[in-house]
């Protein structure tokens, strides 16, 4: 055991609670030299009709391999009747190697617990042997209480698991919320992007069109002249425009010519109408 020393026997600043007790115990009785159990019974099922708040179990013999019982009070009125009920102690302490009172410090002293008794004040997180307990004669250890350590134990592994398993699931979620969070920002820059992008297209092609920014427009019409424009290939490159303009010439050549022979033709009738009006006269 480990005696984590405090500045003074002071009263906490505040009330301790048995759960802070609990974990701070985990300090006094710490592994890898002990394994300590909470609400150890004397028994299982019908068998069980008592408990110990805390035992500890020596696995080192550097530390005596003992049963150390501990009793978790936060109140003088809670002390005063577990003292004046022994039997209700004897129950369990039988069993142990030592025994302990673990209370803050305004609960107890060294010469408020039995002479059988240990005393461990409490500090919050942090713990003082007042008083090491003495050694005791302990029964041999029955197979009731045997397999209600062994069921502790067992319930301890499936904690460390099951707070395991929790951690890795939660480590999980979380990296999952971070991953599709990036993708959702990532898609959300894209499309801002994109938006930027069409509107700075527009604004190019309504300035080329010459339309005023805060003229009214039919984007729809204006969309179908400019993709039939583009789609005719008359900017894909400077070949396409000098294709244009012969086209042009050519066709423009072929109306003179077809004008000029229309023309022709017209002259022609014209005379021969003459001609036959003058031959008719008397």
């Amino acid at each position: 055991m480990s005696d984590i020393l405090t500045p003074s026997a002071a009263e906490p600043a505040k009330p301790i609670t048995a759960k802070q007790i609990r974990v701070a115990l985990r300090g006094t009785f710490a592994p890898p030299a002990w394994r300590i159990f909470d609400e150890v019974g004397n028994g299982t099922g019908r068998d069980l009709t008592n408990w110990l708040d805390c035992v500890a179990v020596g696995i080192w013999p550097s530390v005596g391999q003992e049963l150390v019982g501990v009793e978790i009070k936060v109140s003088k009125a809670d002390l005063k009747r577990e003292i004046d009920n022994p039997a209700k102690t004897e129950a369990m302490m039988k069993y142990m190697d030592r025994f302990y009172l673990a209370c803050p410090a305004n609960i107890a002293g060294a010469d408020d617990v039995p002479r059988t008794w240990g005393l461990i004040n409490v500090w919050e997180s942090r713990t003082r042997i007042v008083k090491k307990a003495p050694a005791l004669t302990p029964q041999p250890l029955d197979r009731s209480l045997l397999a209600a350590l062994l069921r502790r134990a067992g319930e301890t592994d499936d904690g460390v698991v099951n707070a395991a398993v929790s951690k890795a699931l939660a480590e999980q979620r979380a990296n999952e919320e971070q991953r599709i969070t990036a993708r959702v920002e990532s898609e959300r820059r894209a499309m801002q992007a994109r938006g930027k992008d069409a509107e700075q297209r527009l604004a190019t092609v309504l300035q080329a069109a010459g339309i005023g920014e805060h003229e009214w427009v039919n984007c729809e019409q204006l969309g179908r002249v400019v993709g039939a424009v583009y789609r005719s290939g008359i900017f894909c490159s400077y070949s396409g425009l000098s294709s244009v303009a012969k086209s042009v010439e050519r066709s423009a050549s072929e109306l003179k010519k077809a004008l000029d022979e229309i023309d022709a033709l017209a002259r022609g009738a014209e005379s021969a109408e003459a001609a036959n009006v003058a031959g008719q006269q008397p």
